[in-house]
């Protein structure tokens, strides 16, 4: 059978299959492999190659009988493995592939999720329960609570999701919650820096707007207040355009395992002449993480407090972050597509021979 065997994951697909079912690579006819195996089957063989499927010798004595024929393999040796994602040109494309690899990896990404925002989801539900009984010290304690699952769920649970994803397209194995815990904290300082820092850059535009801020309020000038308003808003144009510059720090320091102010150049460098491009996908992606997603929290948060408010309150934080996780998908998505198929490679291999060792 002629089935499409995928050159990057080497999966086996049906014949006529547009695109792999595990990583989304694109096939074409080019990819047909004449195989003993059936579709699904993982790192085919080769019937050439086969022990099994080579013609027995005919003894001499013995009138030859029909053998199977023996077909050679339409990938030959050397042949360069295509990229893990299409080049970074078209916002459609970029979706798509987005769309792919979070639907092929959904359930890995909601249990690594799931590992860590339960526990916090948790707290914080126990500690408004606790504030309605009256009981003062839960508002700090909710607090530090809250600042720390947002450091947890910002430069964490990212990068853990990114070594995961990147080990099932290029192994076709998906890690334990363990293991890519473990890879995630150990870029973690890094993720955080990088971020801390882009973030800052990204927001410096706006202090300008406070000088006049401040002076109305000492004046009680009506026109200064306004003129900060009009400033805050002319200055969200230069935030957004830093903000776009520095996006990709997440990947490049997790993946690249780069100090912050390299993470923030190398962001920068790459993302010239692709950030009206990032900005339309990552428009597309925000609204539909915040209405779409938004919609399913709340579904969630109702049907969990049928049960108890405490359980609303989980399932709808819970289910927020599982879906927000697509936006760290489409920045590796857009992270890979800005390299070239070697460098992806090389990124990728680079990941997988960090690996955490297994305990």
């Amino acid at each position: 059978m002629n089935n499409r065997k995928c050159p990057n994951c080497q999966l086996v697909n049906w014949a006529d299959a547009a695109q792999c079912e595990r990583c989304g690579y694109p096939l074409t006819a080019e990819n047909a492999n004449a195989s003993a195996y059936a579709a699904g089957d993982l790192a085919v063989q080769d019937v050439a190659t086969a022990p099994e499927s080579m013609p027995a010798a005919v003894p001499p004595d013995v009138s030859p009988v029909y053998a199977p024929p023996v077909y050679e393999s339409s990938a030959s040796p050397g042949v360069e493995v295509g990229p893990f994602v299409s080049q970074f040109n078209e916002i459609g494309t970029a979706l798509s592939q987005t769309f792919n690899i979070y639907k092929n990896n959904f359930l890995l990404i909601t249990k690594l999720v799931l590992f860590a925002a339960i526990p916090f989801a948790l707290g914080q539900a126990a500690l408004v329960y606790r504030l309605n009984t009256g009981d003062p010290s839960g508002m700090a304690v909710m607090g530090l609570n809250f600042i720390i699952f947002a450091i947890v769920r910002w430069s964490l649970i990212p990068p853990t999701v990114i070594y995961a994803v990147l080990k099932v397209l290029r192994t076709g194995t998906a890690p334990s919650i363990g293991e890519s815990y473990r890879w995630g904290a150990s870029r973690w300082v890094r993720v955080s820096l990088a971020l801390l820092l882009a973030t800052l850059a990204s927001l410096s535009p706006m202090a300008l707007a406070f000088i006049p801020m401040g002076i109305g309020f000492a004046t009680h000038s009506a026109e200064m207040i306004g003129l900060t308003l009009l400033l805050f808003f002319v200055l969200a144009i230069p935030c957004i355009i830093i903000s776009l510059g520095f996006s990709l720090v997440t990947p490049v320091a997790a993946i690249e395992h780069k100090w912050p102010f390299e993470t923030l150049a190398q962001s920068w460098q790459m993302t010239k002449g692709a950030r009206g491009r990032i900005f339309g996908m990552m428009l597309v992606l925000g609204l539909l993480v915040g209405f779409v997603g938004g919609a399913i929290s709340l579904i969630g948060a109702l049907g969990g407090m049928l049960i108890s408010p405490l359980m609303g309150n989980v399932l709808s934080q819970v289910i927020s972050e599982v879906f927000g996780q697509i936006m760290t998908v489409a920045t590796l998505v857009i992270y890979l597509g800005l390299l070239s198929p070697v460098e992806q490679r090389q990124r990728v291999e680079s990941v997988i021979a960090s690996a955490p060792a297994s305990y």
